[in-house]
């Protein structure tokens, strides 16, 4: 079951949250798009990482990607929530 959700701003910080997840035995699985999120089962996994490539975006655009993530996520419950973030 589906226990934490990172979304981060790019692949890279992403897939190295998920190799820290992993050494704490948590599976986890990087979502490149929404199509993925409606075709995945939550059982799979116990961690999803949604890189956003949000880095070099506006802000207005940066919190509506995140956003619609967010949004998108809601398919899946999870008990925690991380979303990874960095100043601009």
């Amino acid at each position: 079951m589906t226990q934490c959700v990172v979304i981060a701003v790019d692949l890279t910080g992403g897939n190295a949250t998920g190799v820290q997840l992993k050494q704490s035995d948590f599976n986890s699985i990087s979502i490149l798009n929404s199509s993925m999120i409606d075709n995945m089962k939550s059982d799979d996994v116990d961690c999803i990482i949604y890189p956003t490539d949000s880095r070099a975006i506006t802000k207005k655009d940066s919190y509506n990607r995140i956003y619609d993530v967010a949004k998108n996520l809601k398919v899946v419950t999870p008990r925690y929530i991380q979303k990874e973030s960095t100043v601009l």
